[in-house]
């Protein structure tokens, strides 16, 4: 399929997937598994092997600006593994007036060409008491922010790589304002060529700014040439 390699919705149907299993689909552009434009749930399943050859290995959320409305994509007790995008979100990628919530779930060896091995944020994401382990970018390991807001909570990012910057986290204000906000979790054993945990950029020469706050953390075990723990350009 162009878009969507399991399932492409229409704008604003709804759709709910529980203790599933969804692997080895493939999307010529978006979205491996689904390419979504309304509400989802995705409750107790798991999402492997699925691929696109531009955005979201598994899941992509989109609202297109003149014709979608807000929606959520909620991601409860479920695997994502192993799934991968030619350019950015290995797993899952949000787009405009979405909102992203991810609670008690695992993202473990999942890839992207460019940016973010597990999701990509541009748009609202909030992630609560959930793993990223072994996932890989070239910019944003584990997770990459170009515009919105990213919360993460109770949550463990460990040995994910980034082969340029920000081994778990990727902030930078590409599109708009982007703030990423991190709150009683574990960053350990990641890796990158600049910030080997985090790495927030305001280099970019635009108007925006970029924003990381961390809070009741750990740090331990992250390394790069440039700032091993955060790297704040």
């Amino acid at each position: 399929a162009i878009n969507g390699g399991l399932v492409g919705s229409p704008l604003v149907a709804s759709m709910e997937i529980r203790d599933s299993v969804i692997t080895n689909n493939v999307a010529g552009v978006d979205g491996g598994a689904i390419n979504d434009f309304g509400p989802l749930l995705i409750q107790g399943s798991v999402l492997s092997y699925n691929s696109a050859g531009m955005h979201a290995g598994a899941v992509h959320g989109f609202v297109h600006p003149q014709e979608g409305l807000p929606f959520a994509v909620t991601i409860e007790d479920t695997e994502m593994s192993n799934n991968s995008a030619e350019q950015a979100g290995g797993a899952i990628a949000v787009v405009g007036d979405v909102t992203l919530d991810v609670s008690n779930s695992v993202f473990t060896d999942n890839s992207a060409g460019l940016y973010s091995g597990a999701i990509n944020n541009n748009a609202t994401t909030t992630v609560d008491s959930s793993t990223f382990s072994g996932n890989s970018a070239n910019w944003g390991g584990a997770i990459a922010s170009g515009s919105g807001t990213v919360v993460i909570s109770s949550s463990n990012l460990t040995s994910n790589v980034a082969h340029q910057h920000g081994g778990a986290i990727y902030n930078n204000h590409l599109f708009a304002e982007s703030l990423v906000t991190i709150t009683d979790s574990t960053l350990a054993d990641n890796s990158a060529e600049l910030g080997g945990a985090i790495y927030n950029g305001n280099e970019d020469g635009n108007s925006f700014t970029a924003t990381v706050t961390l809070s009741e953390s750990t740090l331990s075990g992250n390394s790069a040439t440039n700032g091993g723990g955060i790297l704040n350009m």
